[in-house]
């Protein structure tokens, strides 16, 4: 997957159709081929471009200064292990003329120390009893008045399921309703609030947020069969047809203006992108920070795989095997067409280390850190995937490739402000 020459100016614009389509920020220089993959024992291979920009040292100093032997020897310390991996097959639409060397990270390594594969919350079993979608509570928080957890049974999934919802700026008045999608943990209260701070962003602008909770490594979508660690997930049937009309209607309806848009990072990202395309009568605006939005390449599959397995779940009880057509109906690049007439935001980094980090939020954790890069690296090449599927369809279209920045937070909080400015114009 090769980047995107550098821009010398901050956004440029083609016409598409009757609307505008652009694509912002500055790329980094020349990424050339990267690729993921989980194989059977359980490791995942990141290859590192002949081209790349190395990793960053953390210490402060130039980002340039660490070579690939030196991500590789990294690697291969933390590991125990001097072996790697001579010839990955290449995923996906990758280009294969510029790969680099590879180096073989186990998968404890990969997402252990970044807190993704931990001992998993407990997911509700189905509660029989729960038959009907209705509002349970709500309990509003003691230190932000607007900010409310909502705890809502859903029919669909037999359980209860807690969204957090933050009221607009004015609750009394219309507002549109923009979705946030949490990443694969989806813990309660949401990431969005924890660490996203998007309670403090959202504080003057009329929209009501809603935060849905409990998702872990479900990729928001309708499983075809119950999982002994994830239970029953019908995220898709959940957040498009019962959690709607109990905020826009009945007993604890919120003013609403008729416009939604749904957004997310990470899992949430794919999530959002996923159901957009799967019900855009519902949208009229679609945002993904470091998504990955292909099911069908060996790329999407191997990265949708590993979201699932990050808590523990059978990918097969979500959509059976590879050959099963529910893995082509979630395959965002096949059906991009959908989001025609939307807005449509998407952003990546190409894991890039900015100096300072390693030792800064991460806290000299190298495979964490490490991790961050792997992750992010590939999730660039994913959003190009899904920005050239976009080149003909009529979307008000915004690509931000940044420069640098890891699969973490301080990558994606700040992300959350060009998107909302970029899909906002089409929920009023």
């Amino acid at each position: 997957m090769t980047a995107p020459a550098p821009f010398s100016s901050p956004a440029r614009a083609r016409p598409t159709g009757h609307r505008a389509r652009g694509r912002a920020g500055i790329a980094a220089a020349a990424l050339g081929a990267v690729s993921l993959v989980a194989v059977s024992l359980g490791a995942v291979v990141f290859t590192q471009p002949a081209a790349a920009v190395p990793l960053s040292s953390g210490s402060g100093g130039d980002s340039g200064s660490a070579g690939g032997a030196s991500v590789e020897s990294s690697a291969q310390s933390m590991t125990g292990s001097g072996e790697s991996v001579g010839s990955a097959s290449p995923l996906g639409s990758t280009d294969t003329a510029s790969l680099g060397s590879t180096v073989a990270l186990p998968m404890d390594a990969v997402f252990g120390s970044s807190g993704l594969l931990e001992d998993p919350y407990q997911v509700p079993r189905p509660d029989p009893a729960i038959t009907q979608s209705r509002v349970v509570r709500i309990e509003r928080d003691a230190d932000e008045p607007r900010l409310e957890t909502w705890y809502v049974d859903s029919a669909s999934m037999s359980r209860t399921i807690a969204v957090q919802v933050l009221r607009a700026a004015d609750p009394d008045a219309p507002a549109p309703m923009l979705y946030l999608l949490d990443g694969v943990g989806s813990d309660l209260p949401s990431g969005w609030i924890t660490l996203g701070h998007a309670d403090d962003y959202f504080r003057d602008k009329q929209v009501t947020v809603v935060m849905p909770t409990g998702a872990y490594g479900s990729m928001y979508t309708d499983w075809i069969a119950d999982d002994p660690m994830l239970s029953r997930n019908k995220w898709e049937t959940f957040l498009t047809s019962e959690l709607p009309p109990l905020l826009e209607g009945g007993a604890h309806a919120i003013p609403f203006n008729g416009k939604r848009g749904i957004a997310g990072l990470s899992m949430g990202a794919s999530g959002a992108l996923g159901i957009a395309t799967l019900h855009p009568s519902l949208y009229s605006a679609v945002a993904g920070i470091s998504g990955c939005y292909s099911t069908l390449s060996d790329a999407g599959y191997a990265m949708t795989k590993m979201t699932v397995e990050t808590r523990r779940g059978d990918v097969t009880n979500m959509w059976g095997t590879r050959d099963n057509p529910e893995w082509a109906r979630h395959d965002v690049l096949s059906h991009a067409g959908a989001l025609e007439g939307m807005a449509v935001y998407l952003s990546a980094s190409p894991g890039i280390g900015r100096p300072g980090e390693l030792a800064g939020p991460y806290d000299g954790d190298l495979s964490a850190y490490l991790s961050g890069a792997v992750i992010e690296q590939f999730i660039y090449g994913c959003t190009q995937d899904l920005d050239r599927a976009l080149d003909d369809v009529d979307a008000d279209v915004r690509v931000d490739y940044l420069q640098d920045g890891l699969h973490g937070w301080q990558t994606f909080r700040p992300q959350l402000a060009p998107a909302w400015e970029h899909i906002s114009g089409a929920l009023y």
